[in-house]
C-alpha cells in the first residue's frame, strides 16, 4: 500500500539474471506516481540508468492507480464487509 502517491518514491532496479553465477545490475529508475490520474491506465517509457555507465535502455510499463479510502482498508482488516 502506498499512503501518499504524491509523496511516495517508487524506485525500480533491472538485473540480467544468470542461471550460473551472480546477476548483473543493468540500472534502475524512478516512477513518478504523482503524475498518475485515478482510474486511468497510463503507459510510460522510463529510462533505465546505471550509476556508473549511464543510460542502458528503457522500461515500458502500463500503470493503473486505484485509490482506496483508509476507512475501507480498516473495515477489511477487521473482517467486516
Amino acid at each position: 500500500m502506498i499512503p501518499s502517491r504524491v509523496a511516495a518514491k517508487f524506485n525500480f532496479e533491472v538485473q540480467d539474471w544468470n542461471t550460473v553465477g551472480s546477476s548483473t545490475d543493468l540500472g534502475g529508475g524512478q516512477i513518478d506516481l504523482a503524475s498518475l490520474e485515478p482510474f486511468e491506465a497510463q503507459e510510460m517509457t522510463i529510462p533505465v540508468v546505471h550509476p556508473e555507465k549511464g543510460e542502458k535502455g528503457h522500461l515500458d510499463i502500463r500503470l493503473l492507480f486505484q485509490p482506496e479510502s483508509k476507512s475501507h482498508l480498516v473495515m477489511n482488516r477487521n473482517g467486516e464487509s
